[in-house]
């Protein structure tokens, strides 16, 4: 039986066909393909050296793309934009984390998963294309991506992981797919240009620390859907005075502690209920009020 060398035209793997044979099935990626056609597929790419970001090449480490049996394992190329192959069925999570020169990837229809960390540390990537096809977005996904300035995450997506999202401080506004029922921990967190979010009401729990630290976010209306807003959801978005939260939500003490409006919900409890303003102990004495504690009289 004589054996050549060929590439997969699907997935691009190296192979050896029986060349008196029409067709075979890739041991790598499962699909089908013309014996020919993947016998001509390697002899251009081997001795016409086509440039890897034109032809899906699978090799070693000098080649752009490794991608084996569907998983792209590692971005190797030099590019600022690129497109990843349409063969590609799963991203690996290390495949990109670093590549600090990254300004936009495209994601193929073929892709159903961004895994955790993918693009984790891309400081450099400003746009990204995600398919209606992913369904989930893997934790600490895009952390870190400090230059991604917007991105449109599809009804297709049902989970966000952890952290997906978190420092990615060029982000100035988000709106969340109404497929989504969780907001994990830490997803937003540390978003400091973040100024508007659109929360849908099939969301029925924000997740600890899940927007912790969005300076500028303003203002947030929470869905009546919503049943649970865990520990330190909003802590420290210093200017957040707008909140609409709906009734008998389980709102955690230190949901929003930080934020203007806690400390805005605090002078009105405090006034309500004749405390100083100092150091929250009561007032005592009939006409001038001293505070029991400090001794600062009342001056509101």
């Amino acid at each position: 039986m004589p054996l050549v060398n060929a590439k997969c035209t699907n997935c691009g793997a190296n192979l050896k066909v029986d060349s008196t044979k029409d067709a075979a099935i890739c041991e790598f990626c499962g699909s089908a393909y013309i014996v020919e056609k993947a016998i001509n597929n390697y002899n251009i790419t081997n001795n016409n050296n086509i440039n890897a970001n034109v032809v899906n090449i699978y090799g070693g480490n000098s080649a752009d793309f490794i991608i084996r049996a569907g998983t792209l394992e590692k971005y190797n190329g030099a590019s600022t934009d690129v497109v990843i192959p349409n063969t590609v069925t799963r991203i690996d999570s290390n495949a990109f984390v670093g590549c600090t020169g990254l300004t936009s990837i495209s994601i193929p229809d073929s892709v159903t998963v961004i895994e955790d960390g993918t693009f984790r540390n891309c400081t450099g990537l400003m746009s990204v294309k995600i398919p209606n096809s992913v369904t989930s977005i893997g934790a600490h996904a895009f952390e870190k991506c400090s230059s991604l300035t917007n991105i449109r995450i599809p009804n297709s997506v049902t989970i966000i992981g952890a952290n997906a999202f978190e420092k990615c401080s060029s982000l100035t506004n988000i709106s969340i797919p109404n497929s989504v029922t969780y907001i994990y921990n830490c997803v937003f967190k540390s978003c400091t240009g973040l100024q508007s979010i659109e929360i849908p009401n099939s969301v029925i729990k924000i997740g600890g620390s899940a927007f912790r630290g969005c300076s500028n976010l303003t203002s947030i209306e929470i869905p009546n859907s919503v049943i649970i807003i865990r520990d330190s959801a909003f802590r420290n978005c210093t200017r957040l005075s707008n909140v609409k939260i709906p009734q008998g939500c389980d709102v955690d003490q230190s949901a929003f502690l930080g934020t203007q409006y806690q400390k805005d919900r605090y002078r009105e409890y405090r006034r309500e209920h004749h405390l100083c303003q100092h150091c929250g102990s009561e007032f005592k004495g009939l006409f001038n009020k001293i505070c029991s504690k400090c001794g600062k009289p009342k001056d509101y």
